[in-house]
């Protein structure tokens, strides 16, 4: 009898054992199916550089179709590759998650494949030359680290991948590129009559990536074409009237314009002097101007000078650094930003007379150690910038209208160059637009910020300036993926006074905590004495 019941116990045992494992894989099953299909991640991080945006994650569920990414890496690897192919590839699952089913990803190793790697540098994707530490020696190896991106007969490619913190925006905004049905079209205008556009090659190159560039030079009546998105003026100095006409009727039938106008003309020998461009007028009529000045701020970059055969860099409050705090916090374009230098930076002001039925957006400001100097500048670094008691308060230095606006040829004959003939050409074939629809523009009173030197120097100004051409052109759906991609956390600026303060304290504070230490400690000790002698 004990032997048969000791048997049933232990049968029964077992059975409980095997209905638990089973209940807990039935369990198990359940949620890896519930996760497969909701995806969830924590990010402590401050951005969340490690989620999704909410515009990839929107993109990603409306696609109709499959996307293929073929991820060409190489197996054998340096061992900072194997943790960055495992990034790669947790961000990719989180893609594959969030698509619905219309993503897939698959990794393939062309190093064994002379056919494939003929393809690769087809479409772009090269072998890279990189050195490893291999049995305590260094060495060469080939390795292949990009991506293609292919829906139907699109794709897009990302030749090397060197790490992972653009690796978002590189990917949606590839995804984006080869669903959209067309691509928009930015033009840059200069107006200027030698090398026009060779102050913004590396602007240009960075709006290549995206969009379709024309570079336009206006020459005596030719219009804008209506191809065109978005117009960047940058940094004209004079303009005749057939060129601000076609500039302001290009607004009028809804285009949008960034106007980057410069009102500081720089010299030799470190001196500047202040002039009215030609366009100020124009913008004037709209409810904009930008002044005649120069503005310094405590927040301020470094810039390179030339001393003899020696370069040196300096912070230079000349060259203007706007803080997170100077960014509109409502607006996508910049909300996410941390920093924006401009060089040689004049300030912005609404003509509230004049802006009835605009909205104005103060896209950046400068802090409110600024200060503002006017006429005839001496660049020098070396100078003395701050003089004491001089007044400092904040200075807008970038901002946005948008809504309807008035031709500033409403009531104007037709401008026409200087031939009768010609004049009587343009007054038959040209009918001002005297109303713009709904649009809008942004201006800022500098163009140095994007010139080939300073944009190439400051990544953050490249996150600007794509930015506001993206918002302008496209809307909102890729910019908060840039924007999380720039970080820049500088020392708050303060005033003089709470410096030396901060200064004493760290001078003084400590021995001071010491020494107070120090007689609370005799204090306390001489006392327990004087109680343990009373008790004896």
């Amino acid at each position: 009898m004990e032997v048969g019941s000791h048997s049933s116990r232990r049968l029964k045992y077992s059975t409980n054992y095997i209905v638990l494992v089973l209940i807990v894989l039935g369990i198990l099953a359940v949620l890896n199916f519930f996760f497969l299909r909701h995806f969830s991640r924590i990010d402590l991080t401050q951005d969340k550089r490690y989620t999704l945006t909410s515009s990839t994650k929107e993109m990603l569920a409306n696609l109709d179709d499959i996307i293929n990414i073929k991820l060409y890496f190489s197996k054998k690897l340096p061992p900072y590759l194997v943790n960055l192919k495992r990034e790669v590839a947790d961000i990719l699952d989180e893609y594959k998650a969030y698509s619905g089913g219309n993503l897939s990803a698959k990794f393939i190793d062309p190093t064994e494949n002379p056919k494939l790697q003929q393809e690769l540098r087809f479409i772009g994707i090269p072998q890279v030359q990189l050195n490893i530490v291999e049995k305590d020696q260094l060495q060469l190896t080939n390795v292949y680290f990009g991506i293609a991106i292919f829906y139907a007969d699109n794709k897009e490619v990302i030749p090397f991948i060197s790490d992972t913190r653009n690796l978002e925006y590189d990917l949606t905004s590839s995804i984006v590129k080869v669903t959209r049905t067309e691509t928009k079209t930015v033009g840059i205008f200069t107006g200027k009559e030698t090398n026009p556009f060779e102050d913004y090659q590396a602007a240009k190159q960075l709006l290549e990536n995206q969009y379709k560039v024309e570079l336009i030079e206006l020459k005596e009546e030719e219009k804008i074409s209506d191809d065109i998105d978005t117009l960047i003026i940058a940094g004209p100095h004079d303009l005749n009237d057939v060129r601000k006409y076609e500039i302001d009727q290009f607004l009028m039938r809804g285009g949008k314009i960034v106007f980057l106008i410069d009102t500081i003309d720089i010299k030799e020998g470190l001196q500047a002097s202040s002039f009215k461009p030609g366009i100020n007028d124009l913008l004037e009529h709209y409810g904009i101007k930008i002044e005649q000045n120069m503005i310094l701020d405590r927040s301020n970059a470094p810039a390179a000078f030339r001393s003899g055969f020696m370069t040196f860099r300096m912070p230079y409050p000349f060259w203007v650094k706007v803080t997170s705090k100077g960014f509109a916090s409502d607006n996508p374009a910049v909300s996410n930003l941390e920093s924006l230098v401009l060089p040689w930076t004049s300030s912005i002001k609404v003509l509230a007379g004049k802006v009835a039925g605009l909205n104005i957006t103060e896209l950046a400001k400068s802090t409110p150690y600024a200060s503002a100097r006017k006429g005839f500048y001496k660049l020098d670094p070396q100078q003395t910038f701050y003089i004491p008691g001089i007044k400092t308060e904040t200075y807008l230095l970038a901002l946005a209208a948008s809504g309807k606006f008035k031709s500033f040829y409403a009531d104007k004959p037709v401008p026409t160059l200087e031939t009768k003939e010609d004049k009587e050409k343009t007054e038959t074939q040209k009918e001002t637009v005297k109303e713009s629809p709904e649009t809008q523009i942004i201006v800022i009173g500098n163009s140095r910020f994007i010139t080939n030197d300073v944009i190439t120097q400051f990544k953050d100004n490249q996150v600007f300036f794509l930015n506001i051409i993206d918002w302008l052109t496209l809307g909102e759906d890729l910019i908060g993926i840039r924007s999380r991609g720039a970080t820049d956390r500088p020392i708050k600026e303060t005033t003089e006074h709470i410096k030396t303060l901060i200064k004493s304290i760290d001078t003084f504070g400590v021995p001071l905590l010491l020494i107070l230490f120090g007689l609370l400690y005799f204090y306390f000790r001489r006392r327990k004495k004087k109680r343990q002698a009373l008790m004896w």
